[in-house]
Order: C-alpha cells, then sequence, then structure tokens
C-alpha cells in the first residue's frame, strides 16, 4: 500500500521537518551549529518545498508545540533567541502556553547534525512526493489574517435595537504578545468593521496594571507605560468610529516573588501553591489597595473614552490571597473574609472611575467563586461588591448533562447547551433583586468543543440562547473568550436578534431555497454536539481539538498530558466520569450526525439560488467536514492508546492487532482528507493562544508515521 519505507525518522530529521516552514533556514543552520549550505541540503534530501517562512512573534506557540517532544525548554529559548528567563515568562503569560503543551519526555538530548539518516530521508522524501506536489497552491499559515487588514463591506442597518444591549467580543486579528508595547493593531480596522457590522458594541484588551501605569507606591511598575497607554487611547478612538466600546479585562494583583517583598514586606500575602517563590500583593494592604487606585485613575483620566474594566478575582492567575483557597494564610484576609477579598478589586477599581467622575463600568466577572463559595454564599457575597459594580454569570456553569446514563456537569463554556444552569438563574436573580446589571458568559461561535476551528455553524441554538437571555432580561453578554472570536455567521445571529426567527432569516440570506435544508444541517449539528461526553477531562485532554495531527504511536508516550493542546494517552483518567466505552461510543454517534448534517447541507448548497455566497458556502461545509473528522479521529485515538498498551502486553493477540490496522488506516483516511481541507483553508486548526493545533506539514509527518506503524503490525 505505502511501498518502501524505512524506520520512524529520528529527532533530527523530525526537527527538520517541523522547522523548515515555520523558521529562516540560517537561523535553523545557526542553531545546529552548521552552514545554511548544509541545511538546505538536508531539506534536499527530505525533498521538503522551498517554504516562506512565518511572523515569529504571531508563530511562537507554534514553534513551541511543534517542538514541544523533541527539544528542552533551554533549546527552543536558544532556536528563538530568547533568554531563559524571557522564554519562561512567555510561556506562562501567553495564557498558560505551558500548561496547555504541558511535560516533556524525560529522554530529550541535544540534536547533532552528524545523525542525519540519509536512508529515512529518501523514503520520507519518496513517500511525500505527492503529497507537496501542489505545495505553491497551499493556503500558508495565519495568510486568512489578511483578509481583516480591509473593513468589510457587509451591508447593516445599525438602526434596529439589537439585543442584548452589550454584546461584546474580542479580536480574531489579535496575537497574545504585548501588543501594547510593539503597537500592534489589535483591533484592525478590518476586525473593527466586521464587528459592528454584526451586532457587536463592545470588545476587550488584557492588560496589566503594572504595565499601564507609573506607580508613586511602586516605583518599580510602568516600565514603558507611556508607550503602553497611547497605544491602548489610538485602539479605543479607533474603535469608537465603528460604534465599538473597548474594555481592559484584568486580573489584579498578580503574584510577585518573594525579592519584590524584601522591600515591601507589608504589601506580602498569601504564598502561591503553584509557585512557591511566590507571593501574593494582598487587597488587605493598604500599599496594594493604594497602587490599584492609582492605576485605576491613571486609566480613567488617560484614556477617557475606555467602556470599562471587566475583572476576573478567582480565575487561574493567583490575584488574592483567597485565590483557589477557601482557607488563607493571610491572618488580615483570613478575618475579612472571603467576599470582601474577592470583591477588592472591582470595588476598588469602582472607586476610582467615581472619584475621577469616569462613565466606565466595571463589571465583576464571577468565574471561579464557585469554587471557593458554595452557591447560596456566591448569592450573599454579590452584596460585598460596590453599589455600581455589574455582575457577569457563567451561563451554563454546573449545567448538569447525561451521556449514557452518567451524569457530569458543565464547568466551561459550550455551544452544545444553551439553557442557562440553575446556578447562573440563581445568581442572576441574586444580582437583580439588589439593583445590579447582570450579563452572561457564554459562546456564540466555537469553545472547547472545537477550539480549532473558527466556528461551528448551530445557527439554531444560537438562536435559543438569545431568547434564553430576553426571558431573563439580560442586560448583555461576553459571548466568546480569547478564542471563538471568529466574525463570521455565528456571530453575524447577534445583527439579527430582533427578529422573530433570526436562524430562519440567516438561511434564506445564504441559502434561498436551500433555507430548509440549512436549518435541518444545525439543528443535527447541535444534536451532534449535546452527545459529547462533556467533562474537563474529555475537553481539555481528549484528542477533540488536536486529534487530526496527533500521532498514532506504538510506543507508549506518558509524559503526553498537555491541556487542549496535547492529548493525553491517561485514557482511563481522562474520560471520567464516563469510561473510555461511553467516550468512544459518544464520539462516534456525534460524528453520526454530523455526517447527516452534512448531507443536508450539501442539498442547500446545491438547491441553492444564492451564488454570491456559493464559495463562502463551499467553505462553510468545508469547515463541518473538518470536524466530522475530529470526532472520528477522537474516537480512533481513544481507542487507539487502550488497544495499543494491550498489543504490548501480548503482541500475539491478533483480533487486536487486526482492529489496531484497522483504526490506523481509517485514521490515515481521515489525515488524507483533513490535508485536502487544511491545505486550502489557513483558517483551520487555528486558535491565538496555540498558533496551530496542527497544520498541512504536520498532518504529512502524521500519515508518513501511520504508514511506517501499519509496516510494522502488518509484518
Amino acid at each position: 500500500m505505502f511501498g518502501k519505507l524505512s524506520e520512524r525518522l529520528n529527532p533530527l530529521q523530525k526537527f527538520l521537518i517541523r522547522n523548515f516552514d515555520l523558521l529562516p533556514l540560517p537561523d535553523i543552520a545557526s542553531f545546529l551549529r552548521v552552514s545554511p549550505d548544509t541545511i538546505s541540503r538536508m531539506y534536499k534530501d527530505l525533498g521538503l518545498p522551498h517554504a516562506r517562512t512565518m511572523d515569529r512573534n504571531r508563530a511562537f506557540p507554534l514553534i513551541v508545540r511543534r517542538n514541544h517532544d523533541i527539544l528542552t525548554h533551554e533549546s527552543i529559548a536558544r532556536l528563538l533567541s530568547m533568554s531563559g528567563a524571557d522564554y519562561e515568562k512567555a510561556l506562562q503569560e501567553m495564557d498558560f502556553l505551558a500548561v496547555k503543551v504541558g511535560a516533556k519526555p524525560d529522554d530529550i538530548r541535544d540534536l547533532n547534525a552528524d545523525e542525519f539518516d540519509e536512508a529515512n530521508c529518501a523514503s520520507f522524501k519518496e513517500y511525500t512526493a505527492d503529497l507537496f506536489k501542489d505545495w505553491d497552491s497551499w493556503e500558508k499559515p495565519f495568510s486568512f489574517l489578511s483578509e481583516f487588514h480591509e473593513p468589510d463591506n457587509l451591508p447593516t442597518d445599525n438602526s434596529r435595537d439589537l439585543y442584548p444591549p452589550l454584546r461584546m467580543m474580542y479580536s480574531y486579528y489579535a496575537s497574545h504578545g504585548d501588543f501594547l508595547l510593539t503597537g500592534e493593531d489589535f483591533y484592525s480596522d478590518g476586525i473593527l468593521s466586521r464587528l459592528r457590522n454584526r451586532g457587536v458594541n463592545s470588545g476587550w484588551l488584557p492588560v496589566l496594571f503594572r504595565d499601564i501605569a507609573p506607580s508613586a507606591v511602586f516605583p518599580e511598575f510602568g516600565k514603558n507605560h507611556h508607550i503602553r497607554i497611547e497605544n491602548m487611547r489610538k485602539q479605543v478612538e479607533k474603535a469608537l468610529k465603528y460604534g465599538i466600546k473597548l474594555f481592559v479585562y484584568i486580573n489584579e494583583p498578580r503574584f510577585m516573588p518573594a525579592e519584590f517583598f524584601e522591600k515591601y514586606p507589608q504589601a506580602k500575602g498569601m504564598v502561591s501553591l503553584d509557585h512557591p517563590n511566590h507571593y501574593g500583593l494582598c487587597t488587605s494592604s493598604q500599599m496594594v489597595r493604594q497602587w490599584i487606585n492609582e492605576a485605576s485613575e491613571y486609566l480613567f483620566t488617560q484614556v477617557p473614552d475606555i467602556g470599562g474594566v471587566l475583572i476576573i478575582s478567582a480565575s487561574e492567575y493567583r490575584t488574592n490571597c483567597f485565590s483557589h483557597v477557601c482557607q488563607t494564610t493571610c491572618p488580615i484576609c483570613q478575618s475579612r473574609g472571603i467576599p470582601n477579598v474577592l470583591a477588592d478589586a472591582a470595588n476598588i477599581v469602582a472607586e476610582a472611575a467615581q472619584a475621577v467622575k469616569s462613565n466606565a463600568r466595571v463589571i465583576q466577572w464571577l468565574w471561579g467563586w464557585d469554587f471557593i463559595l458554595p452557591l447560596h454564599k456566591v448569592k450573599d457575597a454579590l452584596s460585598a461588591l460596590h453599589p455600581n459594580v455589574e455582575v457577569m454569570v457563567d451561563w451554563a456553569r454546573h449545567y448538569e448533562v447525561d451521556i449514557h446514563g452518567v451524569k457530569s456537569e458543565l464547568i466551561e463554556y459550550t455551544i452544545a447547551h444553551m439553557s442557562p444552569s440553575n446556578f447562573a438563574r440563581e445568581i442572576i436573580d441574586a444580582a437583580k433583586k439588589q439593583g445590579r446589571r447582570v450579563h452572561a458568559k457564554c459562546s456564540i461561535v466555537t469553545t472547547v468543543e472545537a477550539n480549532a476551528l473558527p466556528y461551528i455553524p448551530v445557527i439554531t441554538n444560537i438562536e435559543r440562547l438569545f431568547s434564553e437571555m430576553r426571558d431573563l432580561q439580560l442586560d448583555g453578554m461576553l459571548g466568546c473568550w480569547i478564542f471563538g472570536a471568529y466574525p463570521g455567521r455565528n456571530m453575524e445571529m447577534l445583527a439579527y436578534s430582533c427578529e422573530d426567527k433570526p436562524a430562519h432569516a440567516m438561511a434564506v440570506k445564504y441559502y434561498g431555497s436551500g433555507a430548509d435544508e440549512a436549518l435541518e444541517a444545525w439543528g443535527l449539528f447541535t444534536q451532534g454536539l449535546k452527545k459529547l461526553p462533556h467533562s474537563l477531562g474529555v475537553l481539555y485532554h481528549s484528542a477533540l481539538n488536536s486529534g487530526p495531527g496527533i500521532k498514532f504511536s506504538l510506543e507508549p508516550e506518558p509524559w503526553r498530558h498537555g491541556m487542549v493542546a496535547m492529548a493525553s494517552e491517561r485514557i482511563d483518567e481522562i474520560t471520567q466520569p464516563f469510561g473510555p466505552e461511553i467516550v468512544i461510543k459518544s464520539f462516534r454517534e456525534a460524528a453520526k450526525c454530523f455526517t447527516d448534517g452534512i448531507t443536508h447541507l450539501k442539498k442547500a448548497i446545491q438547491k441553492s439560488d444564492k451564488p454570491e455566497f456559493h464559495n463562502e458556502n463551499t467553505k462553510d461545509l468545508g469547515i463541518c467536514r473538518v470536524y466530522l473528522t475530529h470526532l472520528l479521529t477522537a474516537a480512533n485515538y481513544t481507542e487507539y492508546v487502550i488497544l495499543r498498551n494491550k498489543f504490548i502486553s501480548d503482541s500475539s493477540d491478533i483480533p487486536n492487532r487486526v482492529r489496531l490496522t484497522e483504526i490506523l488506516r481509517n485514521e490515515y483516511d481521515n489525515a488524507r482528507d483533513m490535508l485536502s481541507l487544511c491545505a486550502h483553508d489557513s483558517r483551520i486548526g487555528y486558535e491565538g493562544a496555540i498558533g496551530y493545533f496542527y497544520t498541512p506539514s504536520e498532518i504529512i509527518e502524521k500519515m508518513y508515521d501511520i504508514a511506517v506503524t501499519l509496516k510494522v503490525l502488518e509484518a
């Protein structure tokens, strides 16, 4: 089937294959301490095509992930010409990239250019010749971003009374570096016009107070603040031209290293449970409270048109002496109580806004409060907030699902289940009784259920969300996180929110005579997502997102256990509370729904009398086909790891060997289909904080690995 194949690629060859289209050839040569001509010869021997390299800042997380299992952190830092300290800082601050890629193998060693195996290279070159032949016609990673340079010409009617009043989304164009310092066009004209035309009226920017404001309390803070604040002002003023108000999002105050508190012992709070050399800036300390106040006042006076501040005080980042704990070692905070400490940051910011007569709104996002307090106490804790503070609740948090008789609770965001949880309902009711504005954190584009894609078209489900929100008379919504912000059809539902049947209106717009078929497809996609085995283990650690690019190894990889980006081999652990059999069955049932939905979507395209949308509809169909592959791969990988482990224990089990072969052949077909799809749509596999979950060249490496593995199994 696959011709003559040699052994697996060695680490050096993997390194060259994974980086030839990422970094300039001279950089690769310098890293390996050989001449550029030597690298050029190696590329030729591997059959690698000439590549246009990527923007290093934009591709940083992709470079980290691609090299994760073959280079040490020190080596990746050197590859990127970064100091070890700067590299580690970037891993932590780029939305927990270090956690997303997880641990490394124990046997990584430095690469040696002398280990170039020409026999393996010839095998890879022969195998991939046909796969790379149309390389020049591929959409290169990140190339889709160019469409966001120019304003969108989509006709829009901004006079309609859309719902809810506050409709907040993020910038799909954004990178995850220090954008205010570099001057990145975080909200480009292309993005802002698309957001406006899809009914969005607000956005947000992640910032650190220590970066955007000088401090009389902590003079160490505020380096280059004038550059950042000027760039923020430009972004805010430009957004207003499109009718969009920008908010800043803060996790403050962040923990600091122990050395910082040698100078400021009175500001020292609880020790970090994650980083023992770090301590909190205690919000009960007058120094810390003064610093938050001065930073807030500086923000409101220097950027007077800022829409407001969105605050998390119990997030992944530890930001106070009760972060993630019910008991603190800080005696002052312990005596003040959890509600007062969790409310500190929002209250200080609200008081600062009031003092300088700013119209900026202050929204306390309640994410994580229920990890520290039981529900009835979360409701009671709202009274600790300043009267001007608004509340945002996670819409589906603690929503109960039943998968084949096994119950589980949703903790993260979902586009499958659009009704509010009882937990959310009680919080909304309690906040409204206090006279507060209430907003929902929900998702209308995509989530960890499908992070590797720009969206999943569950349009009829979004219609249901709007209906539920209207019934509860919410004041606003944040419809995405740093992912789930693609300004496409899902988001456009906001612009149709005043219609009686917004999903039908969208179907008619894009499919005309095929509208009914489109509605049927969207309904089946929703059914498919509801069959997913919703648990943190499955959503974050299965192959659901990374699957199309993941290797199916015959050798155990116990280190593999990242969050979202690196699928885990700890199958029994991550599939709880359902267990592997139910998870595999659920993935395959979801795939069946998508298969049926795709059939209807094809009919919608065939029946459509809207030729102006034909190309867009065809690409939309491609997105749905890709997600079908994700579901099949997630099922395959889960089953494969279980059977592979049995094979290692007993290679004489013929039925097991046969099933492993069947899975690999099926996965090979999935990978081949994925290659044709993602090579011609660079949105596929992309997510800003990850870079890409997979790219076409990685899928080719996967296909080669499968071919070699099949050779072993079929020997």
